[in-house]
């Protein structure tokens, strides 16, 4: 065959698929698309076309899934969708793009056109079939677990609505209703129109077989309950509603550092609030580097997330001088080569601001200031004779961070790590290797970054040697020092455990009567009120002694109606329970202040107000301020709004507290109140009973003291248990 031959026959073949090609292209499945016209409902029954919205239909697995595109045959219906022996399935509807059609829309705010969906349904509405199984719950609850419908208010410049999800769990022919309108100046009524888009599904194993084997769940066998066992009553937990799942897609793109399934979570669901909590997430950064003579290299990072940084197509940028935008068309200083954003400023005394805007969270902006004329930094070093390297900076913003790059033949590759310089300087090899971690000696680069993030890349290159690792006897000799203390500890401590657990048994043997060995008063807090934040409430002998004699030397002429604060209690937090989340509290000091009414520190512009307590504060640094006191002489000890407002203002912690005392009465009633876990202030009807009685002051002020709890007692007449004791415990 000649080549002339072979050549009309490639000839022809090349053809024939050219013609082939688009024709077998025609009757591929295409991803699903609808476009529908939005009209406004005006006088006349005119109703004039606004927009146009192309809608897209994606299928899913899971609430925060991306889904797979449903598909569409040649003629535009779509094609089956299939779920592999599914539960359940969703379906998500997102608009594409949203074009405007009315030719009087001129885009100003003279004529502002808001595009709105009021309703959205489905049919059948198998939500109703758990109405049936649950006759009090609500519909509208029913109804918000299938489908998850924000409400839209769409402007020209808006970012494009959030998707619209529905959750099927039977395999069935839906129609899914959209209802849209148009809202302009000229609308005389707000009715939407519906848009109904049937879908057919298959593949689920509630009323099918479905398309793969279904998935048989093993129960595990009822466990018996004994006779002597009381029934256990289970409280019904609500139905999810779907936030669980994107609360845990959250945080597993915080810890992955996946910025853009962080975005695409924010685009689907804005409205829950574990998104709105992770928008500080994609706050930037920018930092820059003169890479010439008038060229700056600027470079835009998260500030949260170190293994990603935002695409091109995400970053809006801006410019100004002197406060005032600049026209970006109009700026031809900016060139993107790839993902690197190059920028040449003129070469004049003016500075120029660059500004980058999140475009999917655009509350988080960056800026830098660009000035040819003064951002030069010039940067040498050089090796001396001791092993050391010599460094000259001149320009730029000090302080200076140091970085290292190690030259790998080819390239070079940043070392982790900074050290902070202020200018000129000698610094030793070892010292660096230390400072960076390096282990293997080699040769690295050197560059600076101002205080205006201002970088300075070197050329020359320094071998740096580390220095030995330390033995490994020496490594040996501290493991065995920690362990040999470890032991030492746990022994010492075990002992203490066993001596008061003696002490606590002979204190229980003689009725705690035994004048050797006296206890602190511990007001018993779990079992007095129904929840309390402060589990034990400790008081010491100082703080006994300085409130009684407060109470006999107080003023008797004081106001006996208005609530009044008289005095600041200091101590210490000894313990937190993590478990429980309960405190251990003790009170150490009391410091008494001129008697003020609560009313009196309402005026939250006159800190001045607060100078005594401040001094008192000042007076003790290493103790804390834990709550209040207030003496009531023929009131209730019930709380008022004034006390429970003063003490949310003042003392919000959960550990502080209000102690007051009534001095009407044979028995000086005493309340120790104490806020719950919750943060909720305990009131007098939030006793474990109604007619409990108070803490009595002068059983507290009478009760003794467990001096070793707090220090050793080193004196003669410390308490020991004796042999006759010991008997006594062993007993």
């Amino acid at each position: 065959m000649t080549r002339r031959m072979q050549g009309k026959r490639l000839y022809t073949i090349l053809l024939a698929a050219m013609i082939c090609l688009p024709l077998f292209s025609l009757g591929q499945p295409r991803p699903w698309r609808r476009t529908v016209t939005i009209k406004d409902r005006q006088d006349g029954n005119k109703n004039p076309a606004v927009a146009k919205a192309t809608f897209s239909a994606y299928y899913m697995v899971s609430r925060v899934s991306p889904g797979s595109p449903i598909l569409a045959g040649p003629d535009g219906k779509p094609e089956i969708i299939k779920f592999n022996a599914r539960p359940d399935g969703y379906i998500k509807f997102r608009i594409e793009k949203i074009e405007w059609v009315d030719p009087e829309f001129d885009k100003t705010q003279d004529f502002k056109v808001v595009i709105r969906n009021l309703w959205v349904n489905m049919s059948p509405k198998i939500y109703l079939d758990r109405k049936r199984a649950n006759p009090g719950v609500p519909t509208s609850t029913l109804r918000r677990q299938f489908i998850a419908a924000p409400n839209v208010e769409y402007v020209h410049g808006d970012s494009l609505p959030p998707p619209i999800i529905y959750k099927i769990d039977q395999n069935n022919e839906y129609r899914f209703t959209i209802g849209m309108k148009a809202v302009t100046p000229n609308t005389t009524k707000e009715k939407p129109f519906v848009f109904t888009f049937p879908f057919t599904v298959n593949g689920l194993i509630r009323n099918g077989k479905g398309y793969g084997e279904p998935v048989v769940e093993e129960l595990p066998p009822p466990v018996p309950i004994a006779r002597d066992t009381a029934p256990v009553i289970v409280q019904k937990e609500p139905e999810d509603d779907g936030t669980a799942e994107i609360d845990a897609a959250v945080r597993r793109a915080i810890e992955e550092e996946n910025a853009e399934a962080l975005i695409s979570l924010m685009k689907d669901h804005p409205n829950v609030q574990s998104v709105k909590d992770a928008r500080p997430y994609l706050a930037i950064q920018m930092s820059r580097e003169l890479i010439d003579e008038k060229t700056y290299r600027v470079d835009i990072t998260y500030v949260k997330f170190t293994r990603t940084v935002p695409r091109r197509s995400q970053i809006g940028l801006d410019f100004a001088v002197y406060g005032k935008g600049l026209d970006r068309n109009r700026w031809p200083y900016l060139v993107w080569k790839g993902d690197k954003l190059l920028v040449s400023p003129p070469r004049d005394t003016i500075d120029y601001t660059l500004i980058a805007t999140h475009l999917q969270a655009r509350e988080h902006k960056a800026q830098t200031t660009l000035n040819s004329v003064n951002d030069f930094i010039n940067l040498s070093y050089r090796d001396t004779l001791e092993d050391k390297i010599s460094l000259r900076i001149s320009g730029g913003k000090r302080p200076f961070m140091l970085h290292l790059e190690r030259h790998s033949g080819v390239d070079f590759f940043a070392v982790e790590g900074t050290l902070k310089i202020y200018g000129d300087t000698v610094l030793d090899k070892k010292r660096l290797a230390r400072a960076f971690g390096i282990s293997d000696e080699g040769d690295f680069r050197v560059f600076v970054e101002d205080s205006d993030q201002l970088k300075k890349t070197g050329v020359e290159l320094t071998h740096i040697v580390p220095p030995p690792p330390i033995p490994p006897i020496v490594w040996y000799l501290s493991a065995g020092l920690a362990i040999a203390f470890l032991i030492g500890f746990l022994i010492w401590k075990r002992e203490k455990r066993r001596k008061d657990e003696e002490m606590e048994k002979l204190l229980a043997a003689r009725g705690g009567k035994d004048p050797r060995v006296k206890r602190k008063p511990k007001p018993g807090l779990l079992g007095f009120w129904k929840e309390t934040a402060v589990s034990e409430l400790v008081l010491s002998k100082t703080f006994i002694r300085e409130v009684s004699t407060y109470l006999r030397e107080r003023a008797s002429d004081l106001q006996k109606e208005t609530p009044m604060i008289e005095g600041v209690i200091l101590g210490t937090v000894m313990k937190f329970d993590f478990e429980n989340e309960q405190y251990k509290v003790r009170l150490d000091r009391f410091r008494a202040i001129p008697a003020r009414p609560l009313d009196y520190f309402d005026d939250k512009s006159n800190m001045d107000k607060w100078a005594e307590i401040r001094e008192v504060s000042a007076d003790h640094r290493n103790l804390v301020r834990i709550g209040w006191l207030q003496v009531v002489q023929g009131r209730s000890m019930d709380l008022s709004e004034l006390e429970l407002g003063f003490q949310d203002e003042q003392f919000s912690e959960l550990f502080q507290m209000l102690v007051k005392i009534n001095i009407d009465g044979k028995e000086r009633e005493t309340g120790f109140f104490t806020r719950t876990i919750s943060g909720k202030m305990n009131d007098a009807s939030d006793r474990q009973k109604v007619d409990e009685p108070w803490q009595d002051w002068d059983k507290l002020e009478h009760a003794g003291y467990y001096e070793t709890e707090d220090k050793p007692v080193r004196d003669v007449n410390e308490a020991m248990i004796v042999e006759e004791d010991r008997h006594l415990t062993q007993g």
